[in-house]
């Protein structure tokens, strides 16, 4: 499949590749195609016939991507050549050096923008925000204004003067990110810096609860009403930067007893979940399970609304 999409130049070097070829064009041309609703202008979305699902983006000017449903499947195009073919890197660069179409003529299939994160103008924009103690979407989704207005949750949850719900990430204490809901959005302001999106904390929770979603955690909540229970949604898949945060948490508050793991009933929250049990380094913890919603393919803001 990879063998026909080629560049001829015989004095490409495996640092070219990684930084000139268009990472996106080349996925397009090996049977990917591009979410648009869900790609932004600065990752890209694509998914295939196979059931794999991509994110595309660059770093340092350099192509990156990785698979929604795999956490170890990542990297530049040659991870990706190689994740997909078993080909070696002297073979890959081998095709890439030999004569074939010549991707670097084409136009780019999206055009995305390197991510850069602004602190100060996150902060600057959070500032604009108001608690949202009551809201037309979250009522919508099925969560309450009593659970809104909790001690639970009760700051943790803001609005922009467009309505829309605005859940922020924080790191050592500042916000350094925003993630907006909303009827028709789902997708972090630019400029953010994607950590975790926390509930309120107290002295005696001894259970750790880790979500995919904000929505979800509030959902959970309301179905189970867990006592001495905290909660932190990832906003999505979870990055090596996220399991260090929560190592460090499990580390600063040795009086959890339990983490428990509420990811959506998908191949993407059992990937977290795999993930979380594996690389999660507890300390006086004594038990770290996973409830997920019995059937396939749902969440608890799924469960939550049907109930």
């Amino acid at each position: 499949m990879f063998d026909g999409y080629i560049v001829m130049n015989p004095f490409y070097t495996l640092q070219n590749l990684k930084y000139d070829i268009n990472l996106i064009n080349y996925a397009t041309s090996v049977g990917y195609k591009i979410n648009k609703r869900k790609s932004t202008r600065n990752s890209v979305v694509m998914f295939n016939d196979e059931n794999d699902k991509i994110v595309i983006s660059k770093k340092n000017s350099i192509w990156m991507y990785f698979s929604v449903f795999n956490h170890e499947d990542n990297g530049t195009i040659i991870n990706f050549i190689q994740n997909r073919t078993g080909k070696s890197i002297p073979e890959i660069l081998q095709k890439f050096q030999s004569g074939g179409h010549d991707i670097l003529n084409e136009r780019p299939k999206y055009c995305i923008k390197e991510k850069t994160y602004e602190p100060d103008r996150i902060k600057k924009l959070f500032s604009q925000y108001t608690v949202a103690k009551e809201h037309i979407y979250l009522n919508y989704r099925g969560i309450s204004n009593a659970v809104m207005n909790s001690e639970r949750f009760k700051g943790c949850i803001y609005k922009d003067k467009y309505g829309n719900t605005i859940f922020p990430h924080f790191k050592n204490g500042e916000v350094c990110g925003l993630e907006i809901k909303g009827g028709n959005i789902s997708v972090f302001v630019n400029g953010s810096e994607k950590t975790l999106w926390y509930s309120n904390r107290f002295k005696n929770d001894n259970t750790l609860a880790i979500s995919e979603a904000p929505i979800d955690a509030m959902s959970y909540h309301m179905l189970f009403s867990l006592k001495h229970t905290f909660y932190l949604a990832t906003g999505g898949s979870i990055s090596r930067k996220q399991i260090n945060i929560i190592n460090q948490i499990l580390y600063d508050h040795s009086q959890l007893e339990r983490v428990l793991i509420i990811t959506d009933n998908n191949k993407g929250g059992n990937q977290i979940a795999d993930k979380l049990k594996s690389e999660l380094k507890p300390q006086n913890i004594n038990t770290i399970e996973r409830h997920s919603p019995k059937e396939i393919n749902k969440d608890w803001n799924d469960v939550l609304s049907n109930s």
